[in-house]
């Protein structure tokens, strides 16, 4: 493609313009499409993970620290 993304995609008469070009312009715009959605799916697998490990931290943090005053209260009897 002789002419940048930008003006490609901003392309609003197309008679002017060759087959090979309108395809290739397309098929680009398809692609950064799908980049953008394979990102966007990755970011929230990341981001469902950390929240399902994050309830348990938490969950394991409260037990331990309910068992360690428990002991704090029994050494002080």
């Amino acid at each position: 493609m002789n002419q940048p993304l930008s003006k490609i995609e901003k392309i609003t008469d197309w008679k002017n313009y060759s087959p090979i070009d309108k395809i290739q312009a397309i098929t680009h715009r398809t692609n950064t499409i799908k980049k953008k959605l394979e990102r966007i799916t990755e970011d929230k697998k990341r981001l469902t993970l950390e929240l399902d490990m994050s309830p348990y931290k938490k969950s394991s943090r409260l037990a331990l620290s309910k068992n360690f005053c428990q002991m704090l209260k029994i050494k002080k009897k």
